[in-house]
């Protein structure tokens, strides 16, 4: 199964295997939504919704606090561990490609 997304700024395809996802029963899911669009933020939630996966989206809006919340600190201390993450790649603050290299670079993530 995959989850397609699309929206007026930006067309891209979430090909996601749902497969290993739901093969977790009795398993909330706990995903991170990295992104700043409302609307791309709303057609996500949709998908999911759509895929039926049982989930708790958690959403930050830049990669300062994208970090925040991988490293669990701040106001995101009591947050889970995502099981999954989505990241853009087009954030304020700190780029989607800077977040990358500072969780590859962080032996803890």
């Amino acid at each position: 199964m995959h989850i397609k997304v699309s929206s007026k700024s930006d067309n891209f395809s979430i090909h996601l295997p749902l497969s290993q996802l739901l093969k977790q029963k009795n398993h909330m899911k706990n995903i991170l939504l990295i992104e700043d669009n409302l609307g791309d933020i709303r057609l996500t939630q949709e998908a999911f919704k759509e895929a039926k996966v049982e989930h708790k989206l958690f959403i930050v809006k830049d990669g300062e606090e994208a970090l925040e919340f991988l490293r669990q600190q701040g106001q995101h201390q009591d947050k889970p561990v995502p099981d999954l993450v989505f990241l853009d790649l087009n954030l304020p603050r700190k780029d989607g490609r800077e977040v990358l290299k500072d969780i590859k670079e962080d032996k803890h993530l």
